[in-house]
């Protein structure tokens, strides 16, 4: 039985790179704000309407962070280091910072190469997150173009 997975990796800006929405609330809010509800976006994918704002959206919420940003959690507090050392129960940590790149780091990579490329690397980033994917299948390579796209082969 193949396995599902909740990301794709793909080939973006010539780096190699797991994209994955997360199901968390903050994830969620900050991708419908935009995008409307993901049920609405997923729909625009599948009748071919998306916009390139459901790209971008998409591949800047999914994308990883930067090193910096790897931990969503904010530092021990004080106060939660005293509670550890007292025995007593501490606080769940709070989210210091929402996963993803801001939209000037997606549209440097997006202003390289042909707009509609990117639009099927970000349907099966959503069609990750709501229903998983075969993991053979989840893997996009923005080297290699699409049927119809026009670019000749090398």
């Amino acid at each position: 039985m193949t396995k599902t997975v909740n990301h794709v990796d793909a080939k973006f800006g010539g780096r190699r790179v797991r994209f994955e929405l997360y199901r968390d609330r903050d994830t969620v809010d900050r991708l419908e704000s935009v995008v409307g509800s993901v049920s609405a976006c997923w729909q625009r994918f599948q009748a071919g309407t998306w916009t390139m704002a459901d790209v971008r959206t998409i591949l800047a919420v999914s994308h990883p962070a930067p090193a910096s940003r790897l931990s969503s959690y904010a530092p021990l507090s004080l106060s939660s280091i005293r509670a550890r050392i007292d025995g007593r129960t501490e606080p769940a940590p709070t989210p210091r910072q929402p996963r993803g790149v801001d939209l000037s780091a997606i549209d440097a990579v997006l202003s390289q190469r042909p707009l509609a490329l990117y639009g099927p690397l970000a349907a099966m980033i959503l069609a990750a997150a709501c229903y998983g994917l075969p993991a053979p299948v989840a893997v996009f390579d923005e080297d290699a173009a699409p049927a119809g796209s026009g670019e000749a082969a090398a």
